[in-house]
């Protein structure tokens, strides 16, 4: 399932599997509607047919998306919130960039723990460290190819991809 926030609202989320299992999903947080469908690309080859793929273009929009689902969970009166088991954040965004969603994100104790690898173009160390600071758990290249996508995946130990 890909959801583009383009196309559809965002409680497209969770979703079960064949075996009613939740599915966590994978967010992609990027403004170049370019850049999102590469990653849904790449990560559609990768990893199992069930799984769940989100694409927000921008910080603002994860923040109101992770905010929708802690409600509905909620008002399900369930007591675990389904959580995205990774995130692809885009650093450099107009508005709210990569390193202030993340920050916010990181003050919720909800959120704290979920998967987030940064995603950008920056060379500057500054950028960096303060992405290091904010709680990125790893950092992939702009442009990227699958075989980071895979690097990306490999650090969260929650995927192993079929391709090496």
């Amino acid at each position: 399932m890909l959801t583009d926030s383009n196309a559809t609202n965002l409680s497209a989320f969770p979703v079960k599997d064949s075996s009613m299992q939740m599915v966590q999903p994978i967010i992609i947080v990027d403004d170049s509607s370019d850049d999102r469908m590469l990653l849904s690309r790449y990560l559609r080859a990768l990893l199992p047919e069930n799984q769940a793929l989100v694409c927000l273009r921008s910080g603002k929009e994860l923040l109101e998306y992770l905010a929708q689902l802690e409600m509905e969970n909620i008002e399900a009166n369930e007591f675990e919130v389904e959580i995205p088991s990774m995130i692809f954040l885009d650093l450099m965004m107009p508005g709210m960039d990569g390193v202030d969603t993340l920050t916010a994100m990181r003050r919720q104790p909800i959120w704290a723990d979920v998967a987030v690898t940064l995603i950008t173009c920056s060379r500057n160390d500054v950028a960096v460290k303060r992405a290091e600071k904010a709680g990125a758990n790893a950092f992939m290249p702009k442009p990227f190819s699958e075989r980071d996508v895979i690097q990306a995946l490999h650090k969260d130990s929650n995927y192993s991809p079929t391709i090496f």
